[in-house]
């Protein structure tokens, strides 16, 4: 199970140096959740996920 976090740091690593490379690029970060609870509920923590991952 060593690789998963090495290949995450990677792709992240490639990520970030395209994000530098191109000031035009833009990236959509979207959190999603499970189905228990409200919609109104679940639209506020995708965005609470969204802006912690961002």
């Amino acid at each position: 199970m060593q690789e998963a976090p090495a290949q995450a740091t990677r792709i992240l690593d490639e990520a970030v140096t395209a994000l530098r490379e191109d000031p035009h690029l833009r990236v959509e970060v979207e959190g999603h959740t499970c189905y228990i609870g409200t919609a109104e509920y679940h639209l506020v923590l995708g965005d609470r996920l969204a802006n912690a991952s961002r």
